[in-house]
C-alpha cells in the first residue's frame, strides 16, 4: 500500500493527469484538422489579451502559459 499524497502532491498529480488527458485529445484532433492548432493558440493569445493589464509577474505567467500551449500542441 502506498503512503496517502499531500495536498500539493495530489494537486500536482491532477493537473499532470489533466494536462496529459488533453495533450492527447488536442494531437488527434490535430491530425484531423491541421488548423486547428493555429486557431488554439489564437484563441489562447485572445484570451491572455482580454486579461487585466500585466504586471512584471502575470507578463511573465502570460509568457509561460503561451509557450506550454505551444509545447502542447506541438505536432
Amino acid at each position: 500500500m502506498t503512503a496517502p499524497l499531500s495536498f500539493e502532491a495530489d494537486a500536482q498529480a491532477r493537473i499532470s493527469a489533466l494536462e496529459c488527458v488533453v495533450t492527447s485529445l488536442l494531437r488527434e484532433l490535430t491530425k484531423c484538422d491541421p488548423g486547428l492548432r493555429e486557431a488554439v493558440l489564437e484563441e489562447v493569445r485572445r484570451a491572455l489579451e482580454a486579461a487585466p493589464p500585466p504586471t512584471p509577474k502575470t507578463e511573465a505567467e502570460q509568457a509561460k502559459v503561451l509557450d506550454l500551449s505551444e509545447i502542447l500542441l506541438a505536432p
